[in-house]
C-alpha cells in the first residue's frame, strides 16, 4: 500500500485490495476505488438497516444505531453468492435458471443476475429469514439443476 501510495496520494479514500502471497511476497491483484466490500456486500447493510453506508462514508455521518437497533425486526439478513459448480465449465452453460434459483429462497430483497459468461458469477441474492435454518440449507445447495447445459453436436 506504501508504494501504491507513491504513485497514487490518497488519503481517506474507499477501495476494495485484493492481494497474493506467494512464498514471503505480496502481490496486489487488484484495487477497486469506491468499493467497501466486494461483491456487493455493502448492500448489505442496506437491506438489513435500510442505510446507504456510502452515504454516511461521503457525508462524514454515522448511523444513530440506537435508533437503528430499536426499530429493526428480528430478521435475518443474508447475502448469497452463486456461482457455477467447478466441476463445470462456465463456456458449457446456455442458460440459468434465475426465477427457479430465486423460488430458493424465503423472503428475496433482491436478485442480482450477473452476466456468468465473464466467470462463474451467477447471481448475488440478498434475502431475509425468520431464523438461521435457511443459511443452513443453502449452504448445501446444488446449483446445478439451475443450469442448462449446451449440447455438442457432432457433424
Amino acid at each position: 500500500m506504501k508504494n501504491i501510495q507513491t504513485v497514487l496520494p490518497l488519503r481517506n479514500y474507499p477501495v476494495h485490495f485484493e492481494i497474493r502471497k506467494k512464498g514471503s511476497r505480496v502481490i496486489p491483484i487488484e484495487i477497486n476505488p469506491l468499493r467497501f466490500a466486494g461483491a456487493g456486500t455493502t448492500d448489505l447493510g442496506y437491506h438489513a438497516y435500510g442505510m446507504n453506508m456510502y452515504e454516511h462514508y461521503f457525508s462524514g455521518t454515522k448511523p444513530d444505531w440506537n435508533r437503528i437497533l430499536e426499530e429493526m425486526d428480528d430478521r435475518i439478513y443474508s447475502f448469497f453468492f452463486a456461482e457455477v459448480p467447478l466441476e463445470i465449465n462456465p463456456e458449457d452453460v446456455a442458460r440459468i435458471d434465475h426465477d427457479g434459483l430465486c423460488h430458493e429462497f424465503e423472503h428475496v430483497l433482491e436478485y442480482r443476475q450477473l452476466p456468468f459468461q465473464n466467470d462463474r458469477s451467477v447471481a448475488i441474492i440478498f434475502y431475509g429469514s425468520e431464523d438461521l435454518n435457511e443459511n443452513l440449507q443453502l449452504l448445501h445447495l446444488d446449483l446445478i439443476p439451475y443450469l442448462t447445459i449446451k449440447h455438442l453436436v457432432f457433424n
